[in-house]
């Protein structure tokens, strides 16, 4: 009988416990991410919800986003991170921080016009492989920027 009184206070307290085990690594994030050994390329592209365009405000934009990241990182262009010339070590360019167009669905009290959104997901280069995006989009590139990068540093500290 004292038994199965226990066995749940038990199970309680080991799930209590386990939960302060430490920082869950986000899903993804790559296991074999770091970017302590790389230089990270970020993709440059069009910033939503901003009605001045072009390099120079991509360039502010993302360095904003980046304030908190401690590590290299370089603003490079889809061409050039996809097969450039200028990124060919991909030992020392192994990662890049791609952007992906999400439809939102329908904007609130207008009808079908169809809202779409930023994420951001890892490529690995070297592998050739695209992970999944953060979850986390939204019509304004550098919120989610900021997101992406404040978890990376997480995981960084934690290695």
């Amino acid at each position: 009988m004292n038994r199965i009184k226990v066995l749940p206070v038990l199970l309680c307290l080991a799930y209590i416990l386990s939960s302060f085990s430490g920082a869950k690594v986000p899903s993804w994030i790559p296991k074999d991410f770091d970017p302590r050994k790389n230089i990270l390329l970020i993709q440059s592209a069009e910033i939503h919800g901003c009605m001045e365009q072009g390099d120079d405000k991509q360039a502010r934009v993302v360095k904003e986003g980046m304030a908190d990241y401690p590590y290299k990182y370089e603003l490079a262009k889809p061409a050039d991170i996809m097969n450039g010339s200028k990124y060919q070590n991909k030992d020392i360019y192994r990662w890049a921080l791609l952007t992906s167009r999400v439809d939102m669905g329908d904007a609130p009290g207008q009808g079908t016009m169809q809202v779409s959104g930023a994420d951001f997901h890892i490529y690995d280069r070297k592998m050739d492989k695209h992970y999944a995006p953060t979850g986390r989009s939204n019509s304004f590139l550098k919120g989610v920027l900021k997101y992406t990068i404040s978890n990376i540093v997480k995981y960084a500290k934690g290695l």
